[in-house]
């Protein structure tokens, strides 16, 4: 068993997942994988073709399992925010209610103090 190529090809894996990993758009969920291009890389350091297809193979799997997963909790995300907007209006909401019936409990005050001080007047 030769050792050496697949030490080499282990040794390049960053630089060679790197470089076959082209994103398409900022986005990170619609990134794709080049398998052509990792096998290639792969088969050029060493390491033989059936081994390189097959963990090219692997890597495109891994990374669309993995953007599914990215879009799933993006979509949990977006979710969570849309909750948190409305919860945040809605405090909003209870928070001006609360001014205005403080407003109005004072005003009250005073009418019934009014009331009170001009029924001492008038006896």
């Amino acid at each position: 068993m030769r050792l050496w190529p697949l030490l080499r090809a282990i040794a390049f894996l960053p630089l060679i997942a790197h470089n076959a990993f082209t994103p398409l758009v900022t986005n990170m969920a619609s990134a794709t994988f080049d398998t052509l291009k990792f096998a290639n890389a792969l088969k050029a350091v060493g390491v033989p073709d059936r081994q390189a297809e097959s963990q090219s193979q692997f890597f495109s799997e891994m990374f669309s399992i993995n953007f599914r997963e990215v879009e799933d909790i993006e979509g949990r995300l977006r979710e969570l925010e849309q909750r948190f907007l409305a919860n945040a209006r809605s405090d909003m909401i209870c928070e001006k209610l609360d001014r205005v019936m403080m407003h109005i409990r004072w005003m009250l005050a005073v009418l019934i103090f009014l009331a009170f001080v001009s029924t001492l007047f008038l006896i």
